[in-house]
C-alpha cells in the first residue's frame, strides 16, 4: 500500500491500520533497535563517555518495554471492540508494567495465546497460505514461552521503572562522583517516605549488561512483528497478511544481518526466522 497526504483524511479506519501497520513494520518496530545497533558499534571500551552511551542504550531498552506494551495492550483492546490499532497506539493514556497485564501472561501454547490476544481466526492453514510457514506441530513451541515472557517484561518494567523514569525525564543520574567514575556503574537517588530517607540505587552498564539490552530490544522487535503479522490475519484480508508477513520477514533478516554485524548472537535471534 502506498499513500499520498491526500489520502489520509479520506481513508476507512480499517485502510489506515493497515497503512500504519505497514509503515510501522518497516519503520517505528526498528526505531529503538537502529539507535542501540549504532550505539554499541561506536562504544569505546573505556572512560565516562562509554558509561553515558551505554546508559543510553538502556535507556532504549526501557522505552522498548513500554513501547512494546502498548503495541500488545492496544491489540488486546481491539479483541474487545476497542478502537483500530493506528487509533489506540497513538491515543493510550497508560504506558508501562500497567498494560502488561492479562490473560496473556497465563499463555503455555501458541492457540492459548492467539486466544487471549484475539486471534481466534489464525490458522496454521491460514498462515502458511499467507507465506508464515509454521508446521502445526512446530506452532504451540513457537509461542509456548511468549506468556511467561510477558509476565518477564512486566516485571522488568517494574523493576526499573525509577531509573527509566530519571534517564527519560531530567537525566538525573549519577555516573562520576560516590565512587562511580572508576566503575561501569550509574546510580540515582531513592526516597524512602516513610523513613524519610535517601538512598543510592545502583545500576550496571557493564559491556556484557548493554549487549544483553541490545538482544532483549532485538527480540522485542522481532515479538512485535510476529504479533502485527498475526493481526493481520485476523482482521483482514489474505492480500494485506501476505504483504505484511513478507515485510515482516525483510525486516527480520535485516535485523539478524545488522545484529551479527556487530557481534550479537542469540537463541531464537540470530538462528531463527520466523516467517519465510
Amino acid at each position: 500500500m502506498s499513500g499520498s497526504r491526500s489520502d489520509f483524511s479520506t481513508m476507512t479506519f480499517d485502510e489506515m491500520e493497515i497503512a500504519f501497520i505497514e509503515d510501522f513494520v518497516q519503520f517505528g518496530a526498528k526505531i529503538n533497535l537502529s539507535a542501540t545497533l549504532r550505539l554499541l558499534a561506536a562504544l569505546p571500551a573505556e572512560g565516562i563517555e562509554r558509561k553515558r552511551l551505554a546508559a543510553v542504550i538502556l535507556q532504549q531498552l526501557y522505552i522498548a518495554l513500554e513501547d512494546f506494551a502498548v503495541l500488545l495492550s492496544a491489540m488486546i483492546k481491539r479483541k474487545e471492540g476497542g478502537r483500530h490499532l493506528h487509533f489506540e497506539m497513538s491515543f493510550s493514556e497508560k504506558t508501562g508494567d500497567d498494560l502488561l497485564s492479562g490473560n496473556h501472561e497465563e499463555a503455555t501454547s501458541g492457540r492459548e495465546l492467539t486466544d487471549a490476544v484475539g486471534f481466534s481466526n489464525v490458522t496454521v492453514e491460514k498462515l502458511n497460505r499467507i507465506g508464515y510457514e509454521v508446521a502445526e506441530s512446530d506452532f504451540d513451541t513457537s509461542f509456548a514461552d511468549f506468556g511467561s515472557s510477558v509476565k518477564q517484561l512486566a516485571q522488568y518494567v517494574g523493576d526499573f521503572n525509577e531509573v527509566k523514569n530519571r534517564l527519560k525525564h531530567g537525566k538525573a543520574v549519577f555516573g562520576v562522583v560516590f565512587d562511580l567514575a572508576e566503575s561501569d556503574e550509574v546510580a540515582h537517588a531513592e526516597y524512602d517516605k516513610n523513613k524519610n530517607r535517601l538512598s543510592l540505587a545502583i545500576t550496571d552498564t557493564s559491556q556484557d549488561q548493554v549487549e544483553v539490552a541490545v538482544v532483549f530490544i532485538a527480540k522485542l522487535a522481532k515479538m512485535s512483528l510476529d504479533l502485527l503479522t498475526l493481526f493481520t490475519t485476523q482482521y483482514h484480508d489474505d492480500d494485506a497478511a501476505v504483504r505484511i508477513a513478507y515485510l515482516a520477514k525483510d525486516q527480520y533478516e535485516e535485523m539478524v544481518a545488522s545484529a551479527k554485524a556487530v557481534g550479537l548472537s542469540s537463541k531464537g535471534l540470530t538462528d531463527y526466522v520466523a516467517a519465510s
